[in-house]
């Protein structure tokens, strides 16, 4: 492993082993059986072939069990162990495996999925061309021939609005207190820094604890991530863009218009 993806982890792991037990909370407002189901039409759209599906960098388990429930056999894979036990302590998970692993690092050749799934702007948290190149081979060996890899990932929208703005936001025992460090004319290709603090209840006394998770991620244009997914040898099927607000995605990206862009993409049958 090189140094950018030693550090590439480092990074992940400051925002995601503190933020752990936190994390189903700060996300309480994300719709995660909507959002899954629209991908799996999307999957359903571009033919796949099978129900066998790996969750990588899956968190707390949110995205897999909605897909466990929307009838594929599932498995989560994550960098970080305070995620990763989250996700086994979860009811609702029983009978999902679950194991820590890094995305730079996926397993060889002995996989076999018909799905790679990569939610939540994951894939920003790889810093390097270097660490993008790493996963995506990753992914490309995780799959069968003809399987279908699908993520999504940061736009320079998202950089220049919420990651360049300020919110608090409270439950009864929990603060999160969002700082975000970009500017409105965040570059394409940019490295971007927000910093979560959450503050929480320590019992039923008049302490709290302080808990910091730095976010630090890479946006990734579209040419890149085309040039990075030929690369790993996987054949680009699309690019979409979704719509702020909302679960509905459009055919074609527009950085300036779109949040997130959903990618898909397939291993090829032969070669």
């Amino acid at each position: 492993m090189t140094v950018a993806e030693t550090e590439g982890a480092a990074h992940a792991l400051a925002t995601y082993e503190p933020l752990a037990r936190f994390y189903d909370l700060f996300t309480r407002h994300d719709d995660y059986p909507r959002w899954c189901a629209l991908l799996d039409g999307l999957l359903r759209r571009h033919g796949v072939t099978g129900r066998r599906l790996l969750d990588v960098a899956c968190g707390t388990g949110k995205s897999t069990t909605a897909f466990r429930d929307l009838g594929y056999q599932v498995s989560g894979i994550d960098l970080s162990a305070a995620m990763i036990a989250e996700a086994r302590a979860k009811e609702a998970n029983r009978g999902i495996s679950f194991q820590q692993g890094d995305m730079r690092s996926l397993p060889g050749p002995g996989s076999d999925h018909d799905v790679v799934l990569c939610m939540d702007d994951a894939v920003n948290n790889l810093l390097s061309a270097a660490e993008l190149g790493s996963a995506l081979a990753g992914t490309a060996r995780a799959l069968h021939p003809g399987g279908l890899l699908l993520f999504d990932v940061n736009t320079t929208r998202t950089y220049r609005s919420w990651y360049a703005s300020d919110e608090v936001t409270h439950e009864p025992d929990t603060v999160f207190v969002w700082q975000g460090h970009c500017s409105p004319d965040h570059p394409a290709g940019g490295l971007a820094r927000a910093d979560l603090t959450v503050f929480a209840r320590d019992g039923a006394g008049p302490l709290w604890r302080r808990s910091d998770a730095p976010h630090v991620q890479r946006h990734h244009p579209e040419p890149l991530l085309r040039a990075a997914l030929r690369s790993a040898g996987l054949d680009v099927l699309g690019v979409l863009g979704m719509r702020p607000g909302t679960a509905a995605v459009d055919d074609t990206l527009d950085e300036e218009r779109h949040h997130k862009a959903i990618v898909i993409a397939r291993r090829p049958l032969t070669g």
